[in-house]
């Protein structure tokens, strides 16, 4: 009867644990001004520029101080980020933007936008200025393209991951500049993923692309 008793309990407390491991508990988690930077990375056809100098020379030009730093490691940001989980549900209640969450392994949500942003057809084949948002992130967006008599029209849910770390969450970010052409360029600041590197392979010789990646912790209130 002990050993029966024993082997039940072992089934529950293994049951909690895995379920304490995949979910994150309901509650608030914001921001608290700090933020883990790593260093600007410089990317062509050739090869990564990691030189400090090119990289501040290539900032300067393109009036791009206000979006990446030169710093990296412990900085600290005025951005404030906070989320609300509610069961399968969340709120960011900065950007009052509704997600739904799906666990896809231990420790790892994927928060999926509950509104569709309609756009027209976007290419996805190479690399170029309309496409390189959804083609930097792991997580790409899921597209539901209709088509009509003007054309083709795509409906995207953006969609990004939390990491658990022990108490608290984890919020990868992606600050990128990509320049093609002369009418080519596309900046985007606070990203939410994680750095596709992939994308990499598809860069031409006349492409350039400045990432940034960080990540901003978010603790229970």
């Amino acid at each position: 009867m002990k050993k029966t008793l024993l082997f039940v309990s072992l089934i529950i407390l293994a049951a909690c644990t895995k379920e304490d491991n995949i979910t994150i508990s309901d509650g608030t988690y914001e921001s608290n001004g700090t933020i883990l930077v790593t260093p600007a990375i410089l990317y062509t056809k050739d090869g990564s520029i990691t030189d400090v100098k090119i990289i501040s020379d290539y900032l300067q030009r393109k009036s791009l101080n206000g979006i990446f730093t030169l710093k990296s490691g412990n900085d600290t940001t005025s951005d404030n980020v906070s989320f609300v989980f509610k069961g399968t549900t969340v709120s960011r209640t900065d950007t009052r933007t509704q997600y739904d969450v799906v666990y896809k392994e231990a420790g790892f949500a994927l928060i999926v936008e509950q509104d569709t942003a309609w756009a027209s057809g976007i290419n996805m084949t190479e690399l170029n200025c309309q496409n390189v948002a959804l083609k930097i992130r792991q997580n790409v967006a899921p597209r539901n393209c209709l088509y009509t008599a003007v054309g083709q029209y795509c409906g995207f849910k953006q969609q990004f991951p939390i990491v658990k770390n022990g108490s608290s969450l984890n919020l990868p970010v992606i600050n990128f500049h990509f320049t093609q052409t002369s009418s080519c360029e596309y900046r985007e600041p606070n990203a939410l993923d994680f750095f596709n590197t992939d994308i990499l392979s598809e860069l031409q010789a006349t492409d350039t692309l400045l990432v940034q990646t960080s990540t901003i912790p978010l603790y229970k209130k």
